[in-house]
């Protein structure tokens, strides 16, 4: 459980109290892709019930995943990124293809 917090632009609990699911695994080769089609499922699932993903925890999350979890806060932070790093030297392409 965890309480509503605005102190931050991209707070998961910035909209009010959140519970948190964090499935954690650690694939080995034999379970890889098994792996990744379970978090792509459970991606859906969370989008599904106004989820809101932990970004540095939550891979294959989409960008319109990640736009309608955090709303026009979104937008603000994707406008923000781009005006302090305009030709992009300092993001990684899974960042970069989540910012609108």
């Amino acid at each position: 459980f965890v309480r509503r917090d605005q102190s931050s632009l991209l707070s998961y609990s910035h909209d009010g109290d959140v519970i948190s699911l964090d499935p954690i695994h650690a694939p080995g080769d034999r379970d890889r892709d098994a792996w990744t089609r379970f978090l792509e499922a459970f991606n859906a699932w969370a989008h599904q019930r106004f989820g809101v993903p932990l970004l540095n925890q939550s891979p294959g999350v989409t960008r319109e995943q990640t736009a309608a979890a955090y709303g026009p806060r979104w937008k603000t932070f994707s406008d923000w990124v781009r005006s302090v790093d305009p030709q992009g030297r300092l993001r990684n392409p899974f960042f970069d293809d989540l910012l609108v």
